[in-house]
């Protein structure tokens, strides 16, 4: 009896010194798809249970890993401008930047990765010149996302999800540009010039879009979660952003947050994660031959809104933590672009974009390593 007792000691003490040595760094990974139905270009999604970040994809070892070799730079510069998913497969919206001898040659490609292979489903030339809105929204067998033009705005394309032309279905000769769309049943929600109108495919163009046709005005960021908009808005101020909500016939505006941080809003779920506007200040450095003051805007908290209920509760403060965005969250950690106070205050001047997890129980945060 005193031999077995003697093993079972010995066990459980070697049993202990394992996960001390190997899961003191052990990361749940079990995070839920967010709310992509967004005018937001977005570089995160969850798709078959793996984490898909930029050009990475969060591996066991909590390590990010190239997912393809397409998605490297190689001789040519390659970003990512956004990337989705329908739970399938993941959706990238690439740049390609070949430098020539007269300039550069820059088109972009629209990227399916199943887990195994990337395959190249569209691909355009783009202007050098010009601005545009880079999400993308999959509806039925399309793809849909906005193409710069000529004229310095875009137009709103698609293509189908096993590739094919590219089919523009608007004209835009204006400078101005499309910035979202939405489907619920058999209408489409465009944004154009920061204003949500509600129409059709085939009467998408600005010349069309008339004032009975405007839903909403003067916003920002737009979410559709559950059959409503949900839309970040600048007070008169210009300093306060509030988020608002509303029903697709344009009635019913609800005030749901006030004063929010707009990069720091995560839908999952029935769950709104959001930072307050909370700016401390943490450091002043000189740039340029002028003193510059550097701001923790979000004061390093992050909380969770109940649709439900309107209950807020708090998921995590960790005031030297600066949260530049939200991508993720789940009981135990927050998936983010993040900064300690003191790393971004050194990076005033430029820095090289970071990805951390940080746990909402207060204790380290840990950076992403990023890797091939």
């Amino acid at each position: 009896m005193r031999k077995i007792t003697s093993s079972v000691v010995l066990f459980c003490l070697v049993f202990l010194f394992f996960m001390t040595i190997t899961g003191c760094n052990a990361v749940s990974l079990d995070f839920n798809a967010v709310n992509l139905d967004s005018n937001i270009a977005s570089n995160h999604c969850v798709c078959k249970s793996k984490i898909y970040l930029d050009k990475y994809v969060l591996a066991e070892n909590n390590k990010l890993v190239l997912v393809n070799d397409a998605l490297s730079s190689g001789t040519n510069e390659i970003t990512i401008d956004s990337l989705t998913s329908d739970g399938e497969y993941v959706y990238y919206l690439v740049s390609d930047i070949a430098l020539t001898d007269d300039g550069a040659d820059w088109d972009s490609r629209i990227l399916r990765w199943d887990g195994t292979e990337m395959l190249d489903i569209a691909r355009w030339d783009r202007p050098l010149s010009g601005s545009n809105n880079r999400s993308m929204k999959i509806h039925g067998d399309y793809i849909y996302f906005f193409r710069e033009n000529d004229n310095g705005s875009n137009f709103v394309c698609r293509v189908q999800r096993d590739g094919g032309e590219v089919e523009a279905l608007c004209e835009n000769n204006t400078d101005i540009t499309y910035t979202g769309i939405y489907f619920i049943d058999d209408s489409v929600y465009v944004q154009y010039n920061r204003n949500l109108y509600k129409t059709d495919l085939e009467n998408l163009s600005p010349a069309v879009l008339s004032d009975d046709k405007m839903i909403l005005s003067k916003v920002q960021r737009i979410f559709l979660q559950d059959g409503r908009f949900y839309y970040a808005r600048y007070m008169d101020d210009s300093s306060t952003t509030n988020l608002y909500s509303m029903s697709p016939d344009g009635g019913d505006e609800t005030l749901v947050l006030e004063n929010i941080h707009e990069l720091s809003v995560v839908f999952i779920d029935d769950m709104i994660y959001f930072s307050y506007n909370d700016p401390e200040e943490i450091g002043r450095v000189m740039v340029d031959g002028e003193e510059k003051i550097i701001y923790n805007q979000t004061h390093g908290s992050v909380y969770c809104y109940d649709i439900a209920t309107g209950n807020i509760t708090d998921v995590a403060t960790d005031l030297d933590i600066v949260f530049s965005e939200l991508f993720n969250i789940n009981d135990s950690y927050i998936l983010a672009e993040a900064y300690t106070n003191e790393q971004y205050v050194a990076s005033a001047s430029g820095y090289t974009t970071q990805y951390m997890l940080v746990p909402t129980d207060g204790s380290e945060a840990m950076i992403l390593e990023m890797g091939t």
